[in-house]
């Protein structure tokens, strides 16, 4: 796979770190070098990316996923010298395959310099706000599917949300979509309570 070939390029010109000016040839990503910081990118490190799957910008994957996986994986990486959004800033790039590898390197050069400027950006590309306008509306038109057991409608809605961070719905107006399920819980507890 070519695009994986590319990762690999990456990996070794993240693995001279003894090089500060070879830190910004990277790409778009902005990384700084710390005194004394030793990065080595070992195969184990590569597999435990790619078991919560590469993200390559196609639409049925999402991004938000993509991202939370990213950060769950990285969460017990450490490095002497290197704080956790620089090790999140050097390993991001090996996560991306297909379209988003080609995104992130099309990007100008050092234009990224924080992990927040990195999810901002990612968002901005691959969850586009007619994406988002889709899902909102999939919030408030949700509906409980026919036969459906409640705890499998919850987390159905769950997963909604979920895939939708920037819903900004108040709490409130979240539990009138899903007050069907609320009403079917009164309901099974008064009949729980009355048959006893």
């Amino acid at each position: 796979n070519g695009s994986q070939a590319g990762h690999q390029d990456d990996v070794d010109d993240v693995n001279s770190v003894h090089n500060p000016i070879q830190l910004g040839v990277i790409g778009a990503i902005c990384l700084l070098l710390a005194k004394g910081s030793i990065f080595d990118v070992t195969s184990t490190t590569l597999h435990l990316l790619q078991i919560k799957e590469l993200y390559g910008g196609l639409t049925h994957e999402d991004p938000h996923e993509h991202v939370r996986n990213f950060i769950d994986v990285c969460s017990p990486f450490s490095f002497k010298n290197l704080s956790k959004e620089s090790i999140r800033l050097r390993l991001f790039p090996l996560s991306l395959t297909g379209e988003a590898s080609k995104w992130l390197a099309g990007l100008p050069k050092n234009s990224i310099t924080s992990w927040d400027e990195l999810t901002t950006t990612f968002n901005a590309r691959f969850f586009p706000p007619s994406r988002m306008m889709k899902l909102r509306d999939n919030i408030q038109g949700f509906k409980r599917l026919e036969g459906e057991p409640i705890h499998e409608t919850w987390l159905r809605f769950k997963k909604l949300l979920l895939q939708c961070l920037t819903h900004r719905q108040p709490n409130d107006l979240l539990l009138q979509y899903f007050g069907v399920l609320i009403r079917l819980i009164k309901e099974w507890l008064i009949n729980w309570f009355e048959g006893e």
